[in-house]
């Protein structure tokens, strides 16, 4: 998937239909398409729609405005198919403004989108001049402001400290009756405007907010029915971190409802705390999902932020860590962050655990088996998957030497996750699965050994799906797999990039979360 050029985006909308589907004669007349009624037509426009919306939002801000528009291209292929397109209100829903855009573009679309819920988008961030006046953009706001009662979804990328304080302005002055869904990003401004602290109270129906480099305002907004919250850091600027853990506590306990938790890049500065025994914690009640992808390295910030949230019904934890770094990291027990005050597991309801470049000998992968006793789904990369195979049968060698009478609850037993029924194995290189495939294997077989044969036949077979890293092909793979097959089902998938992208955690949604974890 790419963008056209600008130049020939621009002639695609100036251009008429390449053919006439009323008037047109031979092998178009008799194309398969153009003997599908009108309405499945449509179905597969919109089908195509999303699948294209899908890929586009993978792509960075910047390259967002360059990505062709799927309604535009398909209302200039024949007179047929712009009749139809255009009598399709879902398809014109989508209102990107940006400042080299006209107005009558903008109303346009919103015109076409009949009675429909509106995704507004305003996008400034390919500007290379930032002197840019914000009034432009806010004279686009003004031409739809009729509709304002149909925003349901509301994102604002802004390259101008002006720019996003210019609209958070005018937002904080709307009335969103219908607003459930908020991207903000600002590429220069890790200093927040005050307005943004009012900026959702005329929303009183919003649901999901999404910032990045977003810092140092009041972020006890009010947002009680708030039920995903994502706060994106970027490495690249003088100041990453957007807040000290006393403002995310602060922040988490305003939001009672919340069930999805993303934290991106480096969002906390711990030095406040850093070195303290004790740590102020806040109770999420409501949290399932909860996603940590920070490229900070040290093994410390995964510790006070575990040590530090409380969430007993946790179900889904992803933890992608890259760069890992320990030099200044302080000297702690690995153990403690994932326990309760009474030594047992803190999160005894997960059942879904994603991880990516995770463990090594600062997070060794025992630690995972030891405190999440009833995983029923795993997901690895890389040297996870080998760490992981050589915990999960070091745990069984272990229970197997100590007689039953002497086995204290803090091994986990023959039957170490026994409620483990699939694997996912990603980013995988073949000398790394040469090395485990037949740890898992001699793991598995140790497991169909304890289960015993009362329930011969009723068993539900383990499930191991191979991800391969894209330089590789299955073949690199077969060999060392044929022995496993004896005891799993093994399941080749071969990435498409925008699908490897997301395996790794880059979600935008809950809902995407669940489609990885169903």
């Amino acid at each position: 998937m790419g963008g056209l050029p600008l130049s020939m985006h621009k002639a695609l909308l100036e251009t008429p239909p390449v053919c006439d589907g009323a008037e047109s004669t031979g092998a178009s007349l008799d194309s398969a398409l153009n003997r599908l009624p009108d309405e499945l037509l449509l179905a597969i426009f919109e089908w195509g729609q999303t699948s294209h919306r899908y890929l586009v939002e993978d792509l960075s801000v910047h390259l967002r405005p360059l990505a062709y528009r799927w309604e535009e291209v398909l209302s200039h292929v024949c007179s047929r198919w712009r009749t139809v397109v255009l009598c399709a209100p879902l398809m014109w829903n989508f209102i990107r403004i940006m400042p080299d855009q006209s107005i009558e573009r903008t109303i346009a679309y919103v015109d076409r989108s009949g009675n429909c819920p509106l995704h507004i988008e305003v996008n400034t961030s390919r500007c290379d001049d930032c002197s840019v006046a914000p009034g432009g953009i806010l004279q686009h706001i003004d031409a739809i402001y009729a509709s304002i009662g149909r925003w349901h979804r509301l994102s604002l990328y802004a390259n101008q400290r002006k720019m996003t304080r210019a609209l958070a302005t005018k937002i904080s002055a709307m009335e969103l009756p219908v607003l459930t869904h908020v991207d903000m990003s600002s590429e220069c401004c890790w200093d927040g405007p005050s307005q943004l602290s009012q900026m959702f109270t005329g929303a009183p129906r919003l649901a999901v907010l999404d910032l990045e480099c977003i810092s140092n305002f009041n972020w006890n907004f009010g947002a009680l029915g708030l039920s995903s919250l994502t706060l994106r850091a970027s490495v690249f600027t003088d100041y990453p971190a957007l807040m000290d853990w006393d403002t995310l506590r602060g922040l988490l306990s305003t939001v009672p409802q919340l069930e999805y938790l993303r934290l991106s890049g480096p969002v906390i500065d711990f030095e406040s705390v850093w070195g303290s025994p004790q740590l102020r914690t806040v109770e999420v009640p409501s949290l399932e999902t909860m996603i940590v992808d920070t490229y900070e390295g040290w093994n410390g910030y995964h510790w006070y932020l575990f040590r530090g949230i409380s969430a007993p019904q946790l179900r889904h934890l992803h933890i992608l860590l890259e760069n890992y770094q320990n030099s200044e990291a302080p000297i702690v027990d690995m153990l403690s962050q994932f326990s309760n005050p009474g030594g047992g597991p803190k999160f005894p309801l997960l059942r879904t655990l994603v991880l990516g470049g995770v463990t090594d000998s600062h997070l060794p992968a025992e630690l995972f088996v030891y405190r999440f006793p009833q995983v029923s789904s795993l997901t690895l990369a890389g040297n996870d998957v080998r760490n992981f195979a050589d915990a999960l049968l070091a745990a069984t060698r272990l229970a197997e030497s100590i007689p039953l009478d002497r086995r204290g609850r803090s091994v986990p037993g023959v039957g170490a996750w026994s409620q483990l029924r699939r694997v996912t194995l990603t980013d995988l290189r073949p000398w790394i699965w040469k090395d485990a495939a037949e740890k898992w294997r001699k793991w598995l077989a140790a497991q169909q050994k304890t289960a015993g044969t009362g329930e011969e036949g009723k068993e539900e077979k383990f499930v191991i799906e191979v991800v391969p890293y894209q330089s590789h092909g299955i073949d690199a793979f077969l060999e060392d797999t044929r022995a496993l097959e004896e005891v799993a089902t093994v399941i080749f998938t071969m990435p498409h990039p925008a699908v490897r992208h997301r395996r790794y955690g880059k979600f935008d949604t809950p809902a995407e979360v669940a489609a990885l974890l169903a």
